[in-house]
């Protein structure tokens, strides 16, 4: 059995404030690219305004970047990934993904323009944990960003053995498996789809989650 587990920014990690992110001020108090004179913050905010418009996860590889999670021996790509599961070789596409490449495993995915995932989003990751298994390697657990257009929601999965067989034969575990989630708190959550982080109230809040995350995401993979 899967569950769902939301929590809060506080619950989401060990940290007890949400952390002030740590990116260059312009990115904070520029309402849109125009408004900027430093050529990075240029970039970041052009990047999100494109997400805006034609919800492509490539314009969040820039993000990714520029918020720090492409730290050495991390890199950060979009590739097509072959997975086995269901006891068939499929394939997918992967917007955005985090790889560690000392130990050869996708450790983030960033899945962009839809409101809801499927199984076939988080399925290359666990995949990639089967092979580390079958290696003898230790199985890492995995991080799932959803984004739609620029609001995102953040996952952890307990990446188990059992589950990452599940996986390759198309079955569900017997053991309890906890998803846990959180969803930024913004001013006007109603419109968090609409709004993304053009405003610069939902662009702090928003930003804080992913340096929280990012520190968690440091500290674990």
């Amino acid at each position: 059995m899967i569950t769902y587990l939301s929590k809060s920014a506080n619950e989401w990690t060990s940290d007890t404030t949400l952390p002030l992110p740590f990116v260059d001020s312009e990115i904070l108090t520029a309402r849109t690219a125009d408004d900027t004179i430093d050529v990075a913050s240029y970039t970041f905010l052009s990047q999100l305004e494109l997400a805006m418009i034609h919800e492509e996860g490539g314009s969040f590889s820039v993000v990714l970047f520029s918020l720090g999670y492409a730290r050495r021996p991390r890199i950060i790509r979009s590739m097509w990934l072959p997975f086995f599961t269901c006891c068939e070789l499929k394939h997918a596409k992967l917007d955005v993904c985090v790889i560690n490449c000392d130990a050869n495993a996708i450790v983030l995915l960033l899945k962009q323009g839809k409101q809801s995932g499927s199984d076939k989003d988080t399925c290359p990751q666990l995949d990639m944990n089967s092979g580390r298994r079958a290696a003898g390697f230790e199985v890492l657990d995995s991080m799932v960003f959803l984004v739609v257009r620029t609001s995102p929601s953040f996952f952890k999965i307990p990446v188990t053995h059992e589950l990452a067989q599940c996986v390759e034969t198309g079955t569900f575990p017997d053991n309890l498996t906890i998803v846990t989630g959180h969803v930024p708190d913004i001013p006007r959550p109603h419109f968090r789809f609409s709004e993304g982080m053009e405003p610069l109230d939902n662009r702090r809040a928003i930003l804080r989650c992913y340096e929280l995350s990012k520190n968690f995401f440091f500290d674990q993979y």
